[in-house]
């Protein structure tokens, strides 16, 4: 990623932060972010705790968007949730022994423009769940959750400030039930923001995580323009610095069981064998593992690239993509073997963790489709080329957890308030 000449720059700005009270056991309210919690896992914590954040992000009821705006009215009235006194950028810390260190800095992120080049964005998003999070968004009248964003900092100023504040003593922690560590500082010297704003201008960002969020903000910010939607909160981190793990999302497949599935043209079906789940971390580009309902799979190999390439291409003409994205795996998926199965997109459901894909397989019938990660080196280099890969290709860990903190930009839009 390089350097930004022009007018879109990359602007984080400090913001007045709502955080759980004092007396709110943080680590029982904290929910990763709202796309990778299963349904048993959002009951679960909503029930672990009343005021877990995941009755904001994952709200339910007939009309989900008004539940989670009065539950953020009632939070706010009874003093759950409560505000800071200044403006702020906060440094974030999630760490695991030696096993887990990320750092970075959440703020207000200027939402720039799409095609400006200082946020790059690496996959498509669906309507569907940027519908969503708008909604929710425009009735809470808040940012509930950040989005995820890495930068070369080069020996960034960014990063030095990050750094030295972790020393010092954390404005909130908390431990999580996975065992992470969770701690925030709060940076209000007006120096020292403003020397993390100049570091930042110019410099590129990619979106980790949060596509659909970021298509929310900016949809919200058109329908009101010049105030405070502007901005949308955001996580930046160093990836020199920090560099996150990458990892693939898995898909579940209804209507097709393995064991019947054709092999389409220029893929090779072949038993995988009892020991299927070993193969899992040793998968590699153009290997899919297929797992059936009965936990019977099979293992999906690219053997005539050629051919898998003239059949990806036919189903994108006129468009033309370059030959690493016409390669991805979630392209040789999406346009070449479930097309041939006959499997509209409307049947395929996304996993991040491949134990529920294959739980899905087991519970509900179908196919859990497995894959390998993407190389982070093909993630950039798309990126910077102005090519997104397909929706869900990629999961960035460690992920922000929601709940450390809320951008309130509007009282909740409900009766209660």
């Amino acid at each position: 990623m390089r350097r930004v000449a022009g007018p879109d720059t990359l602007s984080l700005a400090g913001f007045r932060a709502w955080r759980y009270a004092p007396r709110i056991p943080l680590g029982a309210v904290l929910a990763p972010p709202y796309d990778v919690v299963e349904r048993d896992e959002a009951l679960a914590l909503a029930h672990r705790d009343e005021h877990n954040v995941v009755r904001l992000v994952l709200p339910v009821g007939p009309d989900p968007a008004a539940a989670a705006a009065r539950t953020l009215s009632t939070w706010i009235a009874e003093g759950v949730v409560v505000p800071d006194e200044l403006d702020a950028l906060y440094v974030y810390e999630q760490s695991e022994g030696t096993r887990v260190l990320q750092r970075g800095v959440i703020g207000a992120l200027g939402l720039g423009d799409p095609e400006g080049g200082a946020v790059l964005a690496h996959e498509d998003v669906m309507p569907g769940p940027v519908e969503d999070r708008t909604r929710l968004m425009a009735a809470t009248g808040a940012n509930l959750e950040p989005i995820w964003l890495l930068f070369h900092g080069d020996d960034a100023t960014t990063t030095r400030t990050v750094d030295e504040v972790a020393t010092t003593q954390p404005l909130a922690q908390a431990v999580t039930p996975d065992g992470l560590r969770h701690r925030l500082w709060a940076l209000t010297d007006p120096e020292t923001l403003a020397r993390v704003a100049r570091d930042l201008a110019g410099r590129q960002a990619l979106v980790a995580d949060g596509h659909h969020r970021l298509a929310a903000y900016r949809r919200l910010r058109a329908g009101r323009p010049g105030g405070p939607w502007e901005r949308g909160l955001a996580l930046l981190v160093d990836l020199q610095a920090y560099p996150p793990r990458l990892a693939a999302i898995h898909r579940h497949v209804d209507g097709v069981v393995p064991a019947r599935a054709s092999a389409p043209q220029g893929v090779r079906l072949e038993d995988a064998g009892a020991e299927w789940w070993d193969r899992l971390p040793r998968l590699s580009a153009g290997e899919m593992l297929l797992v059936g309902p009965g936990g019977e799979a099979r293992v999906a190999r690219v053997d005539d690239r050629a051919a898998v390439d003239r059949t990806v291409r036919a189903a994108l003409a006129p468009d033309e993509r370059p030959p690493q994205w016409r390669a991805l795996d979630t392209v040789v998926l999406h346009h070449v073997v479930l097309p041939a199965w006959g499997v509209p997109d409307e049947a395929v459901t996304y996993h991040h963790d491949a134990e529920h894909a294959v739980r899905r397989a087991a519970e509900a019938g179908g196919t859990a489709v497995l894959l390998a990660p993407v190389d982070i080196g093909t993630v950039f280099d798309l990126a910077g080329r102005g090519v997104r890969m397909p929706r869900k290709s990629t999961s960035f860990w460690p992920k922000p957890r929601s709940g450390l903190l809320l951008r309130v930009l509007e009282p909740p839009v409900t009766s209660a308030g």
